[in-house]
């Protein structure tokens, strides 16, 4: 679980304890519970797909004093280690594939704003998924870009659910090979090559691992850097098919058929 807030728009920045992103609730127990509580967590958005929930139900459906909406945004887990793909190309494909279709899938992001436009003021909004990456990733993406945080800043928050937060800062903040930097100069640093022939080694090692049967080395084993810069691209491309496609993120959920006066409760909460 992490917060929304501190992020700086040309607004301020964005408020604490208003936006809590999360993965399963399940194993909450009481004194989790009691800790939200505390927090004021008084509006939970389930954004699993029925399987999921009828699996791990989220203690808040049925708490009072808490409004629950169960929408769902996708109907898997994007991100389930049974389902991964071992190709880091075509993994990061589907990933794309299936953020782009919860973009298009505009009823639910039209029901998810409109649940979150009618909280109960000075009160806490939790949403989630079951990982707290990837449904809970858009969501996290659009709430971020309505506020006006930079395009940076919002890659920076996806990825800190897939890499310590010093580390993701470096690649995204660090200048090296930071997303969306043009590169214009054609040559390549001699030691991109040596990683790049690093990574190649450790894919052949794994590969080699699964033909001879050992099943401790597995797609969760490729290396961190490789599965950052995927990520980032991942949510880049979102962020910058919204950008293309509508001109802002504004625009884009008055698209889905919110009103200017929902998308302005919603800034009120995530601004002040």
């Amino acid at each position: 679980m992490r917060d929304l807030g501190g992020y700086e728009t040309p607004d301020g920045p964005t408020r604490w304890w208003r936006f809590l992103r999360s993965g399963n609730n399940d194993n909450l127990g009481p004194r989790g519970m009691a800790a939200y509580d505390f927090i004021g967590v008084r509006t939970v958005i389930d954004l699993r797909g029925r399987r999921e929930v009828r699996a791990n139900p989220d203690p808040f459906a049925h708490r009072e004093g808490v409004r629950y909406l169960h929408s769902i945004l996708y109907s898997r887990d994007l991100s389930d280690p049974a389902l991964r793909p071992d190709d880091v190309q075509e993994f990061s494909y589907g990933l794309t594939a299936g953020y782009l279709l919860m973009l298009s899938n505009k009823p639910r992001i039209r029901e998810i704003l409109s649940f979150i436009a009618e909280a109960p003021e000075d009160t806490c909004v939790l949403f989630h998924c079951a990982a707290g990456m990837d449904r809970t990733g858009v969501v996290a993406l659009l709430l971020l870009g309505l506020a006006g945080v930079d395009r940076n800043h919002i890659i920076a928050d996806y990825c800190y659910s897939f890499a310590p937060q010093a580390e993701v800062d470096a690649y995204v903040f660090g200048g090296g090979r930071s997303v969306g930097v043009a590169k214009t100069n054609a040559r390549v640093p001699v030691v991109c090559l040596f990683h790049a022939l690093g990574r190649m080694l450790r894919r052949g090692i794994r590969l080699l691992g699964r033909a001879a049967g050992n099943t401790r080395i597995h797609a969760d084993d490729r290396d961190r850097s490789e599965e950052l810069e995927m990520r980032a691209g991942i949510i880049a491309t979102c962020y910058d098919r919204i950008i293309s496609g509508y001109g802002s993120f504004e625009a884009y959920l008055l698209s889905c058929g919110l009103t200017l006066d929902q998308l302005a409760c919603v800034r009120v909460r995530l601004l002040g």
